[in-house]
């Protein structure tokens, strides 16, 4: 929205449209000085008519620490629901956590943990509100790389991306003592490549089937010397001569 930046620096309008100077302001702490400022727009009737308008409110501004300075900025959409909310968790006048909803429920936060106005850690909810991701950048380089996976709201995997490519190759479950690796997609396709690199080998080997059957057939030639003995029948020879003389 073009104004929204604008309506942080000052909470007078600054020219920014007339939608700015409809303003309400209110004295919670009651110390005489505004700690909530709800910002207003125009809006058609429901009956339709053109000359006359409602005001619905689109900004409401609150200083939480009472020093005069908007600590939380709540956008609200054109049925009057809570669409976003901006929040200054230190009093610096910066962003650090960014609410988005959608009807009326929070869906995402994006959070700045190092304060220095880069969001490096996202949630993720359900319909109902309940955190189903948590996603954090904790090597401070815009990517996630620290991921939580919840069931019901409880907490049952965690992924971390070690290698720095923004994809997660270890994983912890619920109650697992340590991490374990993630098998790519990539190491996916290769180890099927050379299942099927072996199969093909084994398959262009028709010639190698006969070979292998073929000492199996000569096996009793190899016998016969044995039965033979030629070595034996000279030496028995011999000694009958020896006895005849």
């Amino acid at each position: 929205f073009q104004a929204e930046d604008g309506i942080r620096d000052l909470v007078r309008s600054r020219g920014l449209g007339d939608v700015y100077k409809r303003q309400k302001k209110y004295d919670a702490s009651k110390d005489g000085e505004a700690d909530i400022i709800n910002v207003f727009k125009k809006v058609p009737k429901k009956d339709g008519s053109r000359e006359e308008y409602d005001l619905q409110i689109h900004v409401k501004m609150m200083d939480l620490n009472r020093d005069g300075k908007i600590d939380v900025w709540r956008f609200y959409d054109n049925n009057g629901a809570v669409a976003k909310e901006e929040i200054d968790l230190d009093f610096d006048g910066k962003i650090d956590v960014t609410n988005f909803y959608t009807a009326g429920v929070v869906r995402r936060k994006e959070f700045s943990v190092r304060f220095d106005e880069k969001t490096d850690r996202w949630k993720h909810y359900d319909e109902n509100g309940v955190i189903i991701l948590l996603e954090e950048d904790q090597c401070n380089n815009g990517k996630p790389d620290y991921w939580e996976h919840y069931t019901n709201g409880v907490l049952e995997r965690i992924e971390k991306d070690t290698s720095g490519d923004g994809k997660p190759d270890v994983f912890q479950r619920t109650g697992d003592k340590g991490f374990t690796k993630i098998m790519s997609t990539t190491d996916k396709f290769d180890s099927k490549a050379s299942i099927d690199k072996e199969f093909s080998k084994k398959a262009e080997k028709p010639s190698g089937k006969p070979t292998e059957e073929e000492p199996t057939e000569e096996e009793p030639t190899k016998e016969e010397p044995t039965k033979e003995e030629p070595t034996e029948e000279p030496t028995e020879e011999i000694n009958s001569e020896k006895t005849e003389e």
